[in-house]
């Protein structure tokens, strides 16, 4: 099945976050945005550089397995962000804070507007002409344009949501009851196919005749559990 390191906390938190950024000037919210940059270059692993210095350079991280799960503490950051800007949405809104409303919804209105007429329609035309040669080729942009359409719905919501509160379309009690939807819908919608199923994760470990052979060898070993040669 597909790996949990998936990372993918839905679109409005990362807009929320933005906003936070905007808005706000309070030190954690500083802090959050150095933790979110360090969690997700870490997360890259051997495709990125600062994993391959603390691989080398802070004693003890050469044991650190799975760097993709450094990932998580992007989310915990952005998560962070996200209540900072959720906060300040949902505070009365000073002029002030209006005016850094309007150019956030507007400069994420262009990103959405860059995507949906720029990005998109390059790949539409890269599935007409792998539309006759079936492969990875096809299968993938078949999947980045999925992607994008998906982002391009979450992504509207999102903006909708800072529009509507710069305009006050909706009170500040309804408004926490949509973002609240379009998250739990962009989640669910997005991470359906996630690790499903109803197999005892433990049972892959459940090798007592292993585990007598380790206890009684006292050298240094290294487990090898992708080569499934449990009967040796």
């Amino acid at each position: 099945g597909l790996r949990t390191e998936v990372g993918y906390f839905g679109l409005l938190p990362l807009c929320l976050g933005f906003c936070a950024v905007s808005i706000n000037r309070f030190r954690l919210v500083y802090f959050s945005v150095l933790l979110a940059a360090f969690g997700l270059l870490l997360a890259f692993g051997g495709y990125g550089i600062l994993h391959g210095w603390f691989y080398q350079l802070v004693p003890g991280f050469d044991k650190v397995r799975a760097p993709a799960r450094f990932i998580f503490l992007f989310d915990f950051a952005i998560s962070v962000l996200a209540g900072f800007g959720a906060d300040a949405l949902l505070r009365p809104m000073l002029e002030k804070r209006r005016v850094v409303l309007r150019r956030v919804a507007r400069f994420l209105t262009f990103v959405w507007m860059g995507i949906g007429f720029g990005a998109l329609p390059g790949f539409l035309v890269l599935l007409v002409v792998f539309k006759d040669n079936p492969g990875p080729a096809l299968t993938r942009t078949m999947g980045v344009i999925d992607g994008i359409g998906l982002a391009l719905v979450f992504l509207a919501g999102s903006v909708a949501l800072m529009w509507a509160r710069y305009y006050s379309w909706v009170n500040r009690t309804w408004l926490g009851v949509f973002a609240l939807s379009l998250l739990m819908l962009d989640l669910a919608g997005t991470g359906y196919n996630v690790e499903i199923g109803k197999k005892d994760p433990t049972e892959n470990f459940n090798h007592p005749g292993v585990v007598r052979f380790l206890a009684s060898d006292t050298s240094y070993y290294r487990i090898d559990s992708v080569t499934d040669v449990w009967d040796v």
